[in-house]
């Protein structure tokens, strides 16, 4: 197989595409994340842009490090493609890359994710297996109280989620059966390229 994709650790230069990746969460299975949002996400070196192999831009691809929890888990989010580049792998590959990320920032720390009906299916593809909410800290769950799809909770229930919590932890290993040795050379490099307009 040969490497199709470069993976970038944007920084605050990143304006535009920060911009680009919260314009395609908006109207999507997910929490829309503001321009705002997405760069401080940057700013922490907590994404990843996925782009084509030797292009500065557009990127394709966005995955994040959205959350880290006391009881050390990190939760992975804003796993987002470029609507018109989907179904082509670039969401995997931005699994296994910010799953990298996740393991060089908090080694030992468990990673999931929350997943809608779409991403559930590239998570098990990947090996993921879908987790019990009680498996996690209740700091996880505050953001569902603003949640307009907040399922009807019952008394005595473990807590009932609109998306299904998801065990990333391991994803990282994958990197090798994906013939990514590339990240090493690309996952590190932040520089900031500015993009063709």
């Amino acid at each position: 197989m040969s490497v199709e994709y470069d993976i970038r650790i944007p920084d605050s230069a990143y304006h535009y595409e920060a911009r680009l990746v919260a314009g395609w969460t908006e109207g999507e299975h997910m929490l829309p994340k503001s321009t705002e949002e997405i760069l401080d996400l940057f700013e922490k070196g907590h994404s990843v842009l996925v782009y084509k192999l030797g292009h500065r831009n557009p990127p394709l691809g966005h995955a994040a490090i959205t959350a880290e929890y006391p009881d050390h888990h990190v939760e992975i989010g804003t796993l987002i493609t470029n609507p018109d580049m989907r179904r082509k792998g670039i969401g995997t590959i931005g699994t296994i890359a910010i799953a990298q990320l996740a393991e060089q920032l908090y080694p030992g720390w468990g990673t999931f994710a929350l997943a809608n009906d779409q991403s559930s299916s590239l998570f098990e593809k990947l090996g993921a297996k879908p987790m019990s909410t009680l498996e996690l800290c209740s700091e996880v769950w505050d953001y569902c109280s603003t949640c307009p799809k907040l399922p009807k909770q019952v008394d005595g229930e473990p807590f009932e989620c609109c998306d299904t919590p998801y065990d990333l932890t391991g994803i990282h290993y994958l990197a090798n059966m994906y013939t990514l040795s590339w990240l090493s050379k690309y996952v590190w490099r932040s520089e900031y390229v500015p993009p063709h307009r």
